[in-house]
């Protein structure tokens, strides 16, 4: 029985590992976005520009658990959003990161199947 239950285990844990997590970038700004660089434990992955309105969308493989943090350059400077919320490297992840006109990000998270 033991043995059985390790199995079930192991084939779960499988299952789950190495999706990533997808991670989008919407800017709601109203002026244009560079250098866009999304980071957390083990990942650092770059957007090189996103126009007004515009989104754009990256797999992140952290490693283990992480939160994550955004850096920008705007007309205004260059902006540093701390890491925040909680992702993995499984279970299908969404994070949704919109920077709207006071140069600030909302965070938003799901879990889907992908």
């Amino acid at each position: 029985m033991r043995r059985q239950c390790v199995a079930l285990l192991a084939m779960l844990l499988a299952g789950c590992e190495g999706r990533g997590a997808l991670v989008s970038v919407t800017n709601q700004s109203g002026q244009p976005l560079e250098q866009i660089v999304v980071t957390g434990r083990g990942f650092a992955d770059t957007i090189p520009r996103l126009a007004p309105g515009q989104a754009g969308r990256v797999l992140v493989h952290p490693r283990g658990e992480s939160g994550v943090a955004l850096t920008f350059s705007a007309p205004g400077g260059h902006i540093a959003i701390p890491q925040q919320g909680y992702l993995e490297d499984c279970c299908g992840y969404n994070v949704r990161l919109t920077v709207n006109q006071a140069l600030k990000v909302d965070f938003d998270y799901s879990l889907e199947r992908r």
